[in-house]
């Protein structure tokens, strides 16, 4: 996503917008990377102005994940829809007020289940 940007990495951050989508695009990469040889999918939910970033199933097991970078707007209405709706094992938010991002990068995608 970012290979042909001739930005910094300094000036990505602080344009909240760009940060947002590289963070959520670096995540969302994680998580289908580790999907390899696992019973797991990725996918992403919306309905209507709700919506969550990234959805991740191994069976009947639901994981939702948010991706929060920014501390202005860190509404979690979507995860609060998604989870009465489908009632899923766990809902994540990562980065702001939640798992930090680089350590979550880190890790095993199933060990959240």
């Amino acid at each position: 996503m970012t290979a042909l940007k001739y930005s910094s990495i300094t000036d990505a951050q602080l344009d909240r917008s760009e940060w947002g989508r590289i963070s959520e695009s670096a995540v969302g990469a994680h998580l289908l990377n580790s999907l390899g040889g696992k019973d797991m999918t990725l996918e992403y939910w919306r309905e209507g102005s709700e919506e969550v970033d990234l959805v991740l199933t191994q069976g009947e097991k639901w994981i939702s994940l948010e991706v929060k970078t920014s501390r202005i707007r860190n509404s979690h209405s979507g995860l609060e829809a998604f989870r009465k709706l489908w009632r899923p094992e766990r809902s994540v938010v990562v980065g702001t007020s939640g798992i930090p991002i680089e350590g979550f990068l880190l890790s095993d995608p199933g060990d959240l289940f």
